[in-house]
């Protein structure tokens, strides 16, 4: 990933999307949690989960670390579930200007 950028993660589930009551998706790095998004940030469509980062966000992780990626999950019958973590190199840019 790279910082500066808008990039769109997407997360393929074993069931459609429309059993989830809430999502959190967390970014940490040093064990430290930089990023969350939630339910309302995502979009859902069929067995995809996905979720874009604006450029202030990815400019909040640390070029120097990898970020892990994890998702938790509520559905609507009660049950939690915790995706595997996922781990992905930082890259860093030149300019850190937010361009709009």
């Amino acid at each position: 990933m790279r910082r500066g950028t808008t990039p769109t993660h997407e997360f393929e589930l074993p069931f459609e999307t429309n059993a989830i009551k809430k999502i959190i998706i967390t970014y940490a790095q040093r064990d430290e949690i930089v990023l969350e998004k939630k339910t309302e940030d995502c979009k859902m469509d069929g067995t995809i989960v996905s979720v874009t980062l604006t450029q202030e966000e990815t400019l909040r992780l640390d070029s120097s670390k990898h970020v892990k990626i994890q998702a938790k999950i509520l559905l609507f019958n009660g049950k939690a579930l915790v995706s595997n973590k996922i781990t992905k190199a930082v890259s860093d840019v030149l300019n850190e200007e937010v361009m709009i």
